[in-house]
């Protein structure tokens, strides 16, 4: 695109040339493509050829709406700043909804009377910054920024930063929002020379928390030719000098290969290969050229050197006889890998540990997984439904001398989402170990799980069709120490009115038109809906909420939670999803469950309102419980034990809390444990079953931490 000869065409006066239409489905504001001059260019012409919609234009259908109307004239002053600084509408689609979140957005349940002159003055003071568009920021941001400081608006201009940030309007507000001694400290980061994207918000945070960060990034600047920061390059900024020295030093030696020839390894590739041995480098380098091996079948280099911990003569004569092995399957918490002959050929897959070898084979027959794990001694097979579902599934335990030493088996009871296990013994015995039951209405979930290390799950749940339910949940060591003991009770007095207790003590809610009063004790908390929940979402959020506990609803006043979304259509659909950086729960509506949906909407809610318990109040980038040694270490020694009472199949279900690559396992155990708490009904049946059975003792220090957090959050 020549832009220079594009912008003097318009200038000139001319049409839009229908090849850059597409820009005007842009919030030019924030593509960085385009100066501030040459965005007034963009948005005069495409205001002339009726592409966009004049300041003046929606003002004057402002005018006569009648909740403008309404407002004051400092309201009215707000509205009209905002409209200037927000360029994404099209001249014949400005309608009922705009106008309503125009008027909305600067309404006296979002903004007190008595601040609103406050709030004028910052609009204003960052409206002079070219892309920074209102439309980005949240209620919460924008309340913050009432004090923003001109010096810090006069740099961002002076030195043109605005139009340089991966996340646009995200990173401005939170930039503008940093304290004084992190400003100053991201200074260097913005005035590197060279460095053409600069660092988003997030980005800076971690940066400025390393000591050598600067340090490396210069040099990966000045001598690498970095020009835009990437999570890899974040990767190497946070390294030891050490590391990074390695690093480099690993991209400028000549690796020579078995077959003679030679290679040199790409710096973004060097970081996986500085976080192994030289030995271990040394079988990576050999791994990525074997014999026979077709180049369009190159395995990724992290793989690589995953593949490389393992030393086993199974592994290596594997990878001889099978040139064109491809991964299928890694999961580095639980030190195994999956591989298979052919890339195309899924029905014989093969499981390899580090330090064993090959320890497992799955053979898929149709619908039918079957598995022997020849270290754990297991035969397991699994029974999928056409939605890949667990059907059904046997788990049958071996000596060393081959006999039985007891079979588990499981298959779908009355409540789709916990199924029905029990253990056979060899003597006969059969012992229920997951029990749900619906009769006349009364719904009832027992467990009765033994971890490998003998650790006793006591878990007991009932349901009556009135909304009355309790949870009795008890967590025994084995030497008989309690870990955790939890009573939950919660009953519907009437259609607005409930009251919920955790072992003892009691939380009368009543729900209101716009608000929810939670009485605990003599404190009263108010949390008002209004700016919390939209308006189309209303009767769905409420409903969830009021399948809540009171002690979970006084929390949300004092976590950075700021809004409320239900999704009936979309991505989040079936699943729900929790946004610090925009203070936001998303839950999305239940089609995929043959089950109660609202106790699967109230149980996904508690899932991310574990996640907001565990972030920071005053810093959405940090953790305060997953991030605990204590509880990490106690979760490290219950995957030892799991790896060898289990399948790669069972890990495969629980996959979500040890090597998720979609999520953060070490985040995601903890809001599992919130919902395990609280939760009238699991969202995911099996994931949760071999969760509360493998790592009881994990549940109970993170719902120990949980129990810490809510005492200092809400006091006692």
């Amino acid at each position: 695109m020549d832009i220079t000869k594009f912008l003097k065409t318009l200038k000139a006066g001319m049409a839009i040339p229908e090849e850059f239409a597409f820009l005007k489905k842009y919030d030019l504001n924030q593509n960085s493509i385009f100066d501030s001059d040459e965005i007034e260019t963009l948005q005069d012409a495409f205001v002339k050829n009726g592409k966009l919609t004049s300041v003046e234009n929606v003002m004057a259908k402002l005018e006569k709406y009648e909740e403008y109307q309404k407002l004051s004239d400092v309201r009215k002053e707000c509205v009209k700043v905002f409209v200037q600084n927000t360029w994404r509408f099209n001249a014949d689609e400005i309608g009922y909804y705009d106008l309503d979140f125009f008027t909305g957005y600067f309404s006296e349940d979002i903004f007190p009377e008595d601040e609103i002159k406050d709030y004028l003055k910052s609009f204003k003071e960052l409206n002079r910054i070219p892309s920074m568009s209102f439309m980005d920021v949240t209620f919460e941001q924008l309340k913050k920024l009432k004090n923003v400081s001109s010096e810090r608006v006069d740099y961002l201009i002076e030195n043109k930063l605005y139009n340089s940030f991966t996340n646009g309007c995200e990173s401005i507000a939170g930039i503008l929002l940093f304290d004084d001694e992190d400003f100053e400290k991201s200074k260097k980061f913005f005035e590197l020379d060279g460095l053409e994207t600069k660092p988003d918000i997030r980005d800076l945070r971690v940066l400025i928390g390393y000591s050598q960060s600067y340090e490396i990034l210069s040099d990966m600047v000045s001598t690498l030719g970095v020009k835009h920061v990437s999570p890899t390059v974040i990767e190497f900024a946070k390294s030891s000098l050490e590391e990074y020295e390695q690093i480099k030093k690993i991209t400028e030696t000549e690796v020579k290969m078995q077959d003679g020839s030679s290679c040199y390894i790409h710096l973004y590739d060097a970081l996986p290969f500085s976080r192994i041995t030289e030995e271990e480098r040394l079988r990576a380098y050999d791994l990525l050229h074997i014999d026979g091996r077709k180049p369009d079948s190159q395995i990724d280099v992290y793989d690589v050197c995953l593949l490389a911990k393992c030393t086993h003569k199974d592994f290596q004569e594997f990878i001889k006889a099978n040139p064109d092995f491809q991964i299928v399957f890694k999961n580095e918490t639980c030190k195994t890998f999956t591989l298979t002959r052919d890339g195309d050929d899924r029905s014989i897959e093969y499981v390899f540990d580090f330090n064993d070898g090959l320890i497992e084979t799955r053979k898929k027959e149709g619908s039918k997984l079957v598995v022997e794990n020849t270290r754990n001694r297991i035969h397991h097979e699994v029974n999928y439904s056409e939605e890949k579902q667990v059907e059904s599934e046997t788990l049958t335990y071996y000596d060393e001398a081959g006999k039985v030493i007891k079979t588990v088996n499981l298959s779908q009871g009355s409540m789709a989402s916990v199924p029905n296990r029990s253990v056979t013994y060899a003597d006969g015995r059969v012992e229920p170990v997951q029990f749900a039951s619906e009769t006349d209405g009364v719904r009832t979930i027992i467990k009765d799980f033994v971890s490998p290390d003998g650790t006793k799950t006591e878990y007991y749940f009932e349901e009556t069709p009135d909304n009355i339910h309790i949870i009795k949940y008890k967590i025994t060591d084995k030497d008989g120490n309690v870990l955790m003991d939890r009573l939950n009770t919660f009953h519907q007095v009437s259609e607005n009115h409930f009251v919920s207790s955790v072992n003892g003590h009691v939380y009368d809610v009543e729900f209101e038109e716009d608000k929810i009063c939670v009485q605990d004790g003599d404190k009263e908390t108010v949390i008002n809906l209004n700016g919390l929940v939209y308006e189309d979402d209303r009767e769905a959020i409420i409903g969830i909420l009021k399948n809540v506990p009171g002690n979970q609803l006084i929390l949300m006043t004092k976590l950075p939670l700021a809004q409320l979304d239900y999704r009936d259509r979309g991505e989040w659909v079936d699943n729900g999803v929790w946004k610090p950086d925009e203070q936001t729960i998303i839950i999305g509506k239940q089609n995929s469950f043959s089950t109660t949906e609202a106790n699967l909407l109230q149980a996904v809610f508690m899932h991310e309102m574990g996640h907001f318990i565990d972030t920071d109040e005053a810093d959405y980038l940090k953790e305060v419980i997953s991030c605990k040694e204590n509880i990490l270490e106690i979760f490290r020694e219950e995957v030892e034990n799991m790896r060898h009472d289990t399948t790669s199949a069972v890990q495969g279900e629980i996959n979500y809390f040890l090597n998720n690559t979609m999520s953060d396992p070490d985040l995601e155990r903890v809001a599992e444990a919130n919902m395990l708490l609280y939760a009238k009904e699991p969202a995911r049946g099996m994931r949760v079953m071999y969760f509360q059975q493998y790592f009881p003792k994990t549940i109970a220090a993170i719902c120990e931490a949980i129990s810490q957090r809510e005492k200092e959050l809400i006091g006692e």
